[in-house]
């Protein structure tokens, strides 16, 4: 039988053993070997002839010889009664179950003894603890106990790890307490398992653990949010990247701009009227007309709304424009030029080039 079979066998048996309880009867004597599977893959549990009865009430031919038919036991199951009478043998029985349910999983038993001494057998109960059962599948051996369940070594520990390890030593707990207040919490959380829920035997407040179980709960859906979800991430760090590209090459882009105004400053007031009264400056002023009226013109493509650039440059192509032919001024003689610039130049004094027109 597969792991899930084997659950859901032992599923019976526990509301078996609850169903008994529940008329006041204790098996005492919970273990695999008391347990018989028919033919037809129905679990009964057997040997109740040590059974206690804790009420005198009952008739006590039920105590004795008697078998609880497990299949029936699943139909009639109710909440078991809970208090003092039997609480001892409540915990002894929870104990006993997850010796069954380790058995079950792993093919062999929680603990081992070296020998059967009283001591031995006290030593081993209280001090030593079971191995987690997806660790003893790793054991030599495990390859057939896979290859019966129809899986691997490998696989059959991944569906031990976790939960099932988790549920089996908590009903294996050495302080009585801390296992399952009752064998309907076990049979909740085997039942939780099954169908991919939060289990009680890890805790209620484990946030990460409940999102992996919610996570192998609705895989499908969280496998199409993730592709969802990681095109949304892709698409947004792409559209970062870019912006972050786009704002890298504005920044250049305006460092560039200054640069060139600044340049274009330079080369109209400064650098020209240093060489303006120098004797043969006329062609080094041509060149320097040229060159600034270059960056002006690509300086004017790229004002857009700026006031303060449109009449930096306004005034910039004035000054040009008295270089090239303002009357009664140190110029070219290109009145042509010098008109053209004026036009651009709003600031520049009317008639400046009529005049020597």
């Amino acid at each position: 039988m597969t792991t899930e079979q084997r659950l859901r066998l032992f599923l019976v048996v526990c509301e078996a053993v609850a169903f008994a309880h529940q008329r006041l009867i204790v098996h005492r004597d919970l273990k695999s070997d008391n347990v018989l599977v028919t033919a037809d893959g129905s679990p009964q549990l057997l040997d109740f002839g040590i059974a206690k009865l804790l009420s005198t009430r009952l008739d006590r031919s039920a105590g004795t010889g008697h078998r609880a038919d497990a299949a029936h036991a699943h139909s009639r199951l109710r909440q078991p009664r809970t208090g003092p009478r039997g609480s001892g043998h409540g915990r002894q029985r929870r104990y006993s179950l997850g010796v069954v349910l380790y058995e079950l999983l792993t093919g062999t038993r929680p603990l081992r003894f070296e020998s059967r001494t009283a001591a031995e057998i006290l030593r081993v109960v209280t001090e030593d603890e079971p191995p987690l059962p997806s660790a003893v599948i790793s054991r030599t051996g495990s390859a057939e106990t896979a290859s019966r369940r129809g899986t691997t070594v490998a696989r059959l520990k991944r569906e031990l790890a976790g939960d099932l390890d988790y549920i089996v030593l908590k009903a294996l707990e050495k302080e009585p307490l801390r296992r399952y207040a009752s064998v309907d919490q076990l049979v909740r959380d085997i039942q939780r398992n099954l169908e991919s829920l939060p289990v009680l035997a890890r805790g209620r407040t484990i946030t990460a653990y409940i999102l992996s179980r919610l996570v192998r709960r609705h895989r499908a859906a969280v496998v199409t949010g993730a592709v969802v979800l990681s095109s949304l991430l892709a698409g947004l760090a792409g559209t970062a990247w870019q912006a972050r590209v786009a704002g890298l090459e504005r920044d250049r882009a305006q460092r560039r701009f200054a640069d060139v105004r600044a340049l274009a400053h330079a080369v109209v007031f400064d650098i020209h009227d240093a060489i303006a009264s120098l004797p043969g400056a006329t062609q080094a002023r041509e060149i320097l007309v040229g060159h600034a009226l270059r960056y002006l013109d690509n300086l004017s493509r790229e004002a857009g709304d700026d006031p303060s650039l449109q009449h930096e440059m306004g005034v910039a192509y004035g000054k040009i424009g008295d270089v090239q032919g303002r009357p009664e001024f140190s110029n070219l003689g290109r009145t042509a030029d010098a008109r053209r610039s004026y036009q651009r130049s709003p600031g520049a004094p009317s008639g400046r080039v009529s005049r020597s027109a």
